[in-house]
């Protein structure tokens, strides 16, 4: 069921998709080369100096050459698909493909303990593959995803979070026998931008805005989210603001064009700001299809993102910083659910 609080979030997502591009200083005849590439993704709550709730993701994307049309792809299969989703045909904007694997694991607080843990997260673990289309330019970004995969012991959680607290000295995690059981992981996103401020000064320090809304349904999670972006440096790229959420929670996208002026290095900061409505996350709630261990949680949150990149014509770096609030308010689960990610992209 819809409620009031999300009609807002669904309306603007409509005007997004609706809405006709603007260039902005550049003709759909003279897009800058936007290249594709592969990106390698790693979150993980150590970076914060935590290890519950959400513990670690793993994830490798590929991303294909932006192009000025679907046929200029060269992928018939995506680019059919691409073609029949709404607002992806708009002229004028650029179209990209994606493809990505990851790993999600949660585990409680208390590592040593072999019992459920009934006042805590489950332990839980997913492995999925996602393929996505979008279209964006400096003004608007459309992107639909679907991810397939499992959830429970196949995802392999257990035996990578085993190794590799053994490889680096950290607790064994000790009550993976109490995980959430396996299950298909299916899902489906839409996400919406729109650039709503642009700033340049001398020296080739730019900011912008832009809002966002997002939407997930599935077997694994459904919400719907508002979010304001933020970015501010030297040589700040066109397009949209990474934001590198782990596999399955949203769609993995690279909504970046080059800069047309100076050097190709970009050095800035984003901040990303989410208000969400989780109206399911087989993490919290456990299985659908069976009676297993769940967790009562905050339906609405919070989250904050900062990012800070860096950026050549081959290649870059991503180190983001979230702040989670506590969906989660039993004592034993604590407060929050902060975590950093950094990631490296090397392009085409």
């Amino acid at each position: 069921m819809r409620t009031a609080k999300t009609l807002p979030i669904l309306a603007f997502a409509t005007a997004c998709a609706m809405h006709e591009p603007a260039m902005y200083g550049f003709s759909s005849e003279e897009l800058p080369v936007a290249k594709g590439g592969i990106r390698i993704e790693y979150d993980n709550d150590l970076l914060v100096n935590s290890d519950d709730k959400f513990t670690n993701g793993t994830s490798v994307q590929w991303h294909s050459d932006a192009a000025d049309s679907w046929t200029g792809i060269g992928l018939p299969g995506w680019r059919t698909v691409g073609q029949h989703l709404p607002g992806l045909k708009s002229p004028g904007l650029y179209k990209r493909a994606a493809l990505a694997i990851g790993q999600n694991m949660q585990t409680p607080n208390d590592l040593s303990a072999t019992e459920l843990i009934v006042d805590d997260v489950p332990y839980a673990g997913s492995l999925g593959i996602e393929f996505n289309w979008i279209a964006f330019d400096d003004d608007v970004f459309r992107g639909y995803g679907v991810v397939a995969g499992v959830v429970g012991p196949s995802s392999g959680a257990e035996s990578v979070q085993t190794a590799v607290h053994d490889l680096i000295g950290a607790e064994e995690p000790m009550g993976w026998d109490n995980q959430i059981p396996d299950e298909p992981a299916i899902n489906a996103y839409g996400m919406f931008k729109k650039k709503v401020l642009r700033a340049e000064a001398k020296g080739h320090f730019s900011a912008d805005v832009a809002l966002d809304a997002d939407f997930g349904l599935g077997t694994a999670i459904t919400f719907a989210e508002a979010a304001v972006e933020f970015r501010a440096g030297w040589n700040v790229p066109f397009g949209f603001t990474f934001v590198p959420d782990p596999i399955g929670r949203s769609i993995a996208y690279d909504a970046t064009i080059p800069h047309r002026q100076g050097p190709h290095t970009s050095i800035y900061a984003s901040l990303v700001h989410r208000r969400i409505y989780m109206q399911r996350f087989v993490f919290l709630d456990g299985s659908l299809w069976r009676d297993t261990h769940s967790v009562d949680y905050d339906r609405w949150q919070r989250q904050t993102i900062v990012g800070l990149h860096f950026t050549q014509r081959r290649w870059g770096v991503h180190l983001s910083f979230w702040d989670s609030s506590s969906n989660v308010s039993t004592p034993l689960a604590g407060s929050g659910n902060d975590f950093g990610t950094i990631a490296f992209e090397w392009r085409f």
